[in-house]
């Protein structure tokens, strides 16, 4: 005898959580099955930039997980022996900022904790077996443990379930054809919240960004790196250009320990514990038969590709926390009205449209991606960069050269032509 609910949620994130409580504090029957280990690996944190986060269900109630809020960005380039960078810090951010730090870890935790507490049933480490659906191909429900449970409306969180849902024809999610050719690696370090308010000096509740160019990678290499801290921990990865880093032979792990290692990121890390590493591939461009909705089913989070908008700091956490909202309104209407067909489910997407989110889901600006992959911007900016401040900073105890002939030397021995260097600047402007 299967195990009848309103909804079904199948997903560990946060999205997931989310999604959960809020169905339950309308009154619906939710089960909330956690996939044991999860389908992939995920971004262990980000950085939510929305205006709505702090009055979201993540900025409320006892330990939620938004507990540092960004005061300070820093952009820049590194070289193999110099730094150059340029920060912008803002007190007044402590009270107005919209950036804040998610570590995803205890947010997750924090989530299955509200659900549980507004009464949906939780089950974790469920093995999920099939996916059920009926003759038409709406799906009905799930099976996982042997058990089958069945609910007007399912919503997939967890990616490892896509597959199953195509054994039994139904169409969800981005199923082949979506394209990924750059790769994250993420580590968290664990350190005391003192001691990160010190590398950071940000304070207590505060945050900071750190997004920078890798321009000291051999043979054509390309990579973006970021730090940022959690209240007891510090987040930093490298975003990869897979191609150009598989040509040069060194590999993302490899382009990992260079950023780690790297003089000016090394001190923040010091004395820290590594928690973990993740290496997670993100797709640049959505598939054409992506699905986030169909006659009796949602789908969310990771599933939905929203944890992977690229970028030079993993922004997916947007796109993540507007899923589960859209989602969790949508579902409401649908089992409010008893209808959960695709017609009435494509409010989803439209809701996802009407917040500017939808084009982000899965794929990454292509104007962004042009001026991120850009060979000058990787082999040639840093070091031209580098060498002007380093002639305009140094005192030789002699008359300085006029800043216009510094520069108009710099650019000429950098055999950077002026006509690619208006058109890179345009494409930032655009891009930015």
């Amino acid at each position: 005898m299967s195990e009848r609910f309103d909804v079904i949620v199948v997903g560990n994130g946060v999205a997931g959580g989310l999604i959960a409580s809020d169905l339950r504090a309308a009154g619906r029957s939710v089960l909330l099955l956690e996939p044991k280990g999860g389908s992939a690996p995920r971004p262990a944190g980000g950085v939510l930039w929305r205006t709505d986060v702090a009055a979201s269900p993540l900025g409320k109630g006892p330990g939620a997980p938004l507990l540092r809020r960004i005061v300070e960005r820093r952009v820049g380039f590194l070289t193999s022996d110099a730094a150059l960078s340029i920060n912008f810090r803002d007190l007044a951010w402590a009270t107005t900022s919209t950036g804040w730090v998610l570590d995803r870890a205890p947010a997750e935790a924090w989530a299955r904790g509200r659900a549980q507490r507004a009464g949906a049933t939780v089950v974790q480490d469920a093995v999920v077996e099939a996916v059920l659906a009926d003759r038409a191909g709406r799906v009905t429900g799930v099976k996982a443990g042997g058990k089958s449970s069945e609910a007007a409306l399912t919503i997939f969180e967890d990616p490892g379930v896509l597959p199953l849902a195509a054994k039994s024809g139904v169409r969800a999610g981005a199923r082949s054809g979506g394209v990924g050719d750059e790769s994250v690696v993420e580590s968290v370090f664990d350190l005391p919240p003192s001691r990160v308010d010190d590398k950071f000096g940000a304070g207590p509740g505060r945050g900071f960004t750190f997004e920078t160019v890798l321009g000291y990678l051999p043979k054509g290499a390309m990579a973006l790196g970021f730090v940022y801290p959690g209240n007891a921990s510090v987040h930093v990865g490298v975003v990869v250009h897979d191609r150009s880093v598989s040509t040069s032979g060194i590999g993302p792990k490899e382009v990992m320990n260079r950023f780690e290692t790297h003089p000016e990121i090394a001190p923040f890390l010091r004395g820290g514990a590594r928690r973990s590493t993740t290496t997670l591939s993100i797709p640049t461009k959505r598939s054409s038969r992506m699905s986030l909705y169909g006659d009796g089913f949602l789908v969310v989070g990771d599933a939905a590709l929203a944890g992977a908008s690229s970028g030079i700091a993993v922004r997916g956490a947007d796109l993540t926390l507007q899923s589960a909202t859209a989602a969790a309104a949508t579902a409401r209407e649908a089992i409010e009205t008893k209808d959960t067909s695709g017609r009435m489910l494509a409010r989803y997407p439209s809701r996802l449209r009407a917040a500017g989110m939808l084009d982000g889901l899965g794929q990454a600006d292509p104007r962004a991606a042009r001026l991120r992959w850009n060979p000058r911007l990787h082999q040639a900016y840093p070091a031209l960069l580098s060498s002007f401040f380093r002639r305009m900073m140094t005192e030789k105890g002699q008359p300085k050269e006029h800043l216009r002939s510094l520069l108009e030397e710099t650019v000429k021995g950098s055999a950077v032509p002026y006509t690619a260097l208006g058109r890179d600047a345009v494409t930032a402007v655009f891009s930015l």
